[in-house]
């Protein structure tokens, strides 16, 4: 079977595809923070059920951090990361969700559409470049490691007050 793609296809598709990755360290990330704050700083009080959708994380934990007198000193570090987070995902959605309408170009734009969910059936047309994924692939690696990082940092705090209160 021979392949119907060219090799600027190619890199359009391996952009999109750090994309995809970049947004996985997000998501798990986020459900990271999302399950530490459920677990051990009385997450249940905010929302019985641990959310799952991105929009509803990113709600989660905006509350969490303005609600839970433990998290409110820290909230200024994640605050801004959450902003930005919630941003970005609206270039991820047209660009994970969108259907080609041209052949992808290597440095030119590449039009795509796509459909959104509203009551009245409606369509978002963009242009969009391999290059520009590209940024878009790397500020969601960012702010992935960020959030991973503040992860981290969360869980060595929990695990010294567990010490001490031993």
């Amino acid at each position: 079977m021979s392949n119907p793609y060219d090799s600027n296809d190619e890199t359009f598709f391996v952009a999109v595809g750090r994309l995809a990755l970049a947004w996985g360290l997000i998501d798990s990330a986020l459900a990271a923070l999302v399950k530490i704050i459920h677990t051990h700083f009385g997450g249940q009080k905010i929302e019985r059920d641990i959310p799952e959708s991105l929009s509803r994380k990113i709600d989660y934990l905006r509350r969490s951090f303005s609600r839970t007198e433990a998290l409110k000193p820290i909230a200024h570090m994640i605050r801004p990361t959450l902003t930005e987070i919630s941003k970005a995902s609206e270039t991820r959605h047209d660009i994970i969700h969108g259907i080609l309408l041209s052949a992808p170009e290597a440095t030119q734009s590449t039009q795509m559409v796509r459909f959104l969910r509203r009551k009245r059936s409606t369509h978002k047309i963009f242009s969009i470049s391999t290059p520009e994924i590209l940024v878009h692939a790397e500020g969601a690696r960012n702010l992935g490691t960020y959030v991973v990082n503040f992860v981290n940092a969360l869980g060595e705090f929990l695990s010294v007050q567990h010490k001490v209160s031993k």
